[in-house]
């Protein structure tokens, strides 16, 4: 927090209130690719220190292809189930702060930062960090 906060002391101008948009593309990218790698790098010192391998820790493994793709038809299924079910019960597919996100980073040139934000860097650090909570009793 303490890095993103950082960040945006020195880019004031990112976090300037541009009128009614709520949800700034650029604050959440910049908020995401400064926050995810410190807490990683933390958590990896913290296995260090205990004198344990941060992969160990971490719980990171390759898997295997089978798993990749099991796990591919499911988030597939699941999309499709999901917005099906969105769909019809009336309710927007995409939300409100979906879309203003996204306009946001692209009027001000973000849209590569923003996905690369979304779509890597969030999830990995996401489960890194949950994953990391279930192995504190490990090695």
């Amino acid at each position: 927090a303490m890095v993103t906060v950082g960040i945006f002391a020195i880019m004031p101008e990112v976090i300037i209130n541009k009128g009614a948009n709520h949800y700034d593309g650029v604050v959440l990218a910049i908020g995401t690719l400064a926050s995810v790698p410190v807490q990683v790098a933390v958590l990896g010192i913290a296995a260090q220190l205990r004198h344990w391998t941060p992969t160990t820790y971490l719980a990171l493994n390759i898997p295997r292809r089978g798993e990749v793709v099991f796990a591919v038809i499911c988030v597939l299924a699941l999309e499709l189930i999901f917005n099906l079910a969105l769909f019809f019960s009336g309710h927007d597919i995409v939300s409100p702060f979906q879309a203003e996100t996204y306009r946001s980073a692209q009027a001000a040139g973000w849209m590569l930062p923003l996905l690369f934000s979304i779509v890597v860097v969030a999830p990995i650090g996401e489960e890194i960090i949950s994953l990391s909570r279930h192995c504190e009793s490990r090695p």
